[in-house]
């Protein structure tokens, strides 16, 4: 008899759990997601880490608000038509009387390049080639992702030791395998156009 009041049991404590969570005001897919964790014995973790990592590479860098005048002092010698070609490039977007910049770097960069002597259209039509060219890039990751990671995990029945491969694969290289990368995907380039001896 103990053992057939042993399921019964955690269905109820299922129950209790689920009905405290309702009382919480949690959404009740949200609670079909947590129970269905627990029964996997998956952490929470492990159901939250797979949200985090497909955000983290993109919430890095804060937006900073500049001033016209900052902007004047960054990129003196622009007549106006620099201002008006970033703001189309989405590299700065007006906010009142001053601009926002979505990636402050992207600027910084552009006035560290200014500022050793490249001007300022040829670093904004740059801008757009890198731009054009990453978007590419980042529709091959996707594709990769999804074909390679993600589909057979679904297929696979999104078993619960999968979700920390999955969450893994998203989250950006460690050790610096990705400056490395990057670092020699520019080297080539440079190799082809520096002096030639």
């Amino acid at each position: 008899m103990g053992r057939a009041c042993a399921p019964a049991r955690e269905h109820l404590r299922r129950l209790r759990l689920v009905l405290a969570l309702i009382k919480r005001g949690y959404p009740l897919a949200a609670i079909r997601e947590l129970v269905d964790a627990w029964v996997a014995n998956r952490s929470l973790g492990d159901v939250l880490g797979f949200e985090e990592a497909l955000e983290k590479p993109f919430a890095a860098e804060r937006p900073r608000r500049f001033t016209l005048e900052q902007l004047q002092r960054l990129f003196a010698d622009d007549d106006g038509s620099g201002l008006a070609r970033s703001i189309e490039l989405g590299i700065l977007t007006a906010d009142g009387d001053g601009f926002i910049a979505p990636l402050p770097s992207l600027l910084d960069v552009g006035a560290e390049l200014v500022e050793a002597g490249a001007p300022l259209h040829t670093i904004l039509d740059a801008s757009a080639e890198i731009r054009a060219a990453s978007e590419q890039l980042g529709r091959v990751f996707v594709k990769l992702f999804v074909e390679s990671v993600w589909e057979p995990f679904v297929a696979a029945g999104q078993p619960a030791d999968g979700w920390t491969r999955v969450t893994e694969t998203l989250n950006p290289p460690r050790r610096g395998t990705s400056l490395r990368a990057r670092r020699s995907m520019v080297s080539r380039p440079v190799v082809l156009v520096g002096p030639s001896c």
